[in-house]
């Protein structure tokens, strides 16, 4: 009964950094749950209203879009930690019986009853399969062969810099520029690293923050998956504080593990929840 009349409800938040997170979960689940019908809820809700990506793996009719953002102020705090503190409870009966799963991690998936019926996590300490990584590099791809890296655009090295709201951010902060001059810097001169192209969501402040006579740099603005679509045609590439920047190393190693990637030490754990081998990689770094 409930393989027939209930579908796997699968919830999203977040930007293109969550939301692939989410993808690449409802692919193992279309894998593992062949008879059962699974449906996509995006949800606008936030510190930051959102809206899902143009980027589908699935059938439209199976996903749904709730626009349910709404700015909180303080006087309804107690209102809403009680309203939370009873729908925690609830889940916790549902996921003794096997309803509902966060399923954040290896384990929570692995745990997953036949009967599951609601999925709501982040979903970004779990291990990122290779099945649901080939058919997401496919997506941005288009399924080139990994001839496809680096084809057009020589030795060329791309940054992507993460500024945006962490410009304001007291808390979570931007990666310095003179730590990604440093590396630079630091390439080895028989790579011949001229062109530096930088993606940022905060173009003319990346501008500003990068002047050395030994490179051009050029800067780019361009949307979330085009950004990643870019990515898989160069041969090197730096990431900042970003889910995104950890996708682009995850699909650029995917296609060409003998291409050149460095994050951001802060990401260590993050990262290699995900890709728990990132370390056999020799042309992976840290920062």
């Amino acid at each position: 009964m409930i393989k027939r009349y209930f579908p796997i409800r699968l919830h999203c938040w977040g930007g293109l950094g969550s939301q692939l997170c989410a993808w690449a979960l409802y692919l193992d689940l279309e894998k593992s749950y062949k008879s059962r019908r699974i449906k996509i809820y995006f949800h606008s809700s936030g510190v930051t209203r959102r809206t899902p990506e143009q980027i589908l793996f699935t059938k439209t009719c199976n996903v749904i879009f709730r626009d349910d953002f709404v700015r909180i102020d303080q006087s309804s705090d107690i209102l809403r930690h009680s309203y939370k503190n009873s729908v925690g409870l609830f889940k916790i009966i549902l996921e003794y019986f096997g309803f509902f799963s966060h399923a954040n991690t290896n384990k929570d998936f692995d745990n997953m009853r036949k009967n599951i019926i609601e999925i709501r996590g982040h979903y970004s300490h779990r291990k990122i399969s290779d099945y649901s990584l080939n058919l997401i590099l496919e997506k941005f791809s288009g399924n080139k062969p990994a001839e496809y890296l680096n084809h057009h655009l020589n030795d060329s090295l791309m940054i992507h810099y993460r500024l945006g709201d962490l410009l304001n951010y007291d808390i979570k902060s931007y990666i310095k520029p003179h730590h990604i001059m440093e590396l630079i810097e630091a390439i080895p001169k028989n790579l011949s690293i001229r062109k530096v192209f930088v993606y940022s969501d905060s173009p003319k402040a990346a501008e500003s923050f990068f002047t050395n006579p030994n490179f051009d740099f050029k800067f780019m603005s361009v949307d979330p998956l085009d950004v990643i679509r870019q990515s898989l045609t160069y041969k090197y590439f730096i990431g900042t504080n970003s889910k995104i920047s950890i996708w682009i190393v995850l699909l650029r190693l995917h296609l060409n593990d003998k291409s050149y990637n460095a994050l951001p030490v802060q990401l260590k754990n993050d990262l290699e929840l995900l890709k728990p081998n990132i370390n056999t990689n020799t042309n992976f770094i840290y920062y």
